[in-house]
């Protein structure tokens, strides 16, 4: 899995920068409709590779696999670089409801892992039907509650700019989501249209970047790990 995470940052970063870089050249909603088809598209190939494959691995699968999941993050610059620019564009605020929106996905998302797990778990094949987290010292159950623990926390955060009475005016957000608000509806006012729309993609950017090296920074844990082995 660590595998998937290592090939799924760099394409987002590299088309992030490309995308940013030619902005002012792109259609900014063409790159979105073609973005969102490409998700559609990218996962109904995913099935079809399941499918067709009968849910077996092997060395074809797997780079079949990281090839959707290369394109995935492709896709994934397109919409968000996009997206946070028009955005911006139209009225910073309503960048609040997109993020809002992606957090909320990401809450659903780690209640049907929790559902699929505790419902698959101890069924016939209930590995691949459910939630795999791997082997942990506290119980495969941990990597998941820490995820839904993390996304539901992240959801309320950014809908506390909503509320003034919570609202830090000094911006410094202890939590990714409200950070992340805070940064993308303050940073583009002041500015005229295709500037706003530029910030938008180059906030985008610097976030996968950060991300990025998060990710390629959680190697050195998997390292350390095997030399003490």
């Amino acid at each position: 899995m660590r595998a998937f995470t290592i090939i799924y940052q760099p394409f987002a970063l590299i088309a992030t920068l490309i995308l940013a870089h030619y902005e002012s050249k792109i259609n900014t909603g063409l790159r979105n409709l073609c973005g969102y088809t490409l998700f559609f598209a990218l996962s109904l190939l995913a099935v079809v590779l399941d499918q067709t494959t009968s849910g077996k691995g092997g060395i074809g699968t797997f780079i079949g696999l990281c090839a959707i999941f290369a394109c995935f993050r492709i896709t994934h610059a397109f919409v968000q670089g996009g997206v946070t620019g028009e955005l911006s564009f139209m009225c910073s605020e309503f960048i609040q409801a997109f993020i809002g929106g992606v957090t909320a996905s990401g809450v659903v998302a780690c209640g049907l892992r929790l559902f699929t797990k505790y419902y698959f778990e101890k069924s016939d094949n209930g590995l691949r039907k459910g939630a795999y987290t791997g082997v942990h010292e506290l119980g495969t159950w941990y990597p998941l509650v820490l995820m839904t623990v993390y996304n539901i926390t992240d959801m309320v955060s950014s809908y506390i700019p909503l509320i003034k009475v919570l609202k830090l005016e000094s911006r410094k957000g202890l939590t990714n989501g409200y950070l992340t608000v805070c940064v993308y509806t303050v940073v583009p006012k002041g500015y005229k249209g295709p500037e706003q729309n530029a910030l938008g993609n180059l906030l985008a950017l610097c976030l996968l970047s950060g991300v990025f090296a998060g990710v390629a920074l959680s190697w050195l844990w998997q390292i350390g790990k095997s030399e003490s082995t």
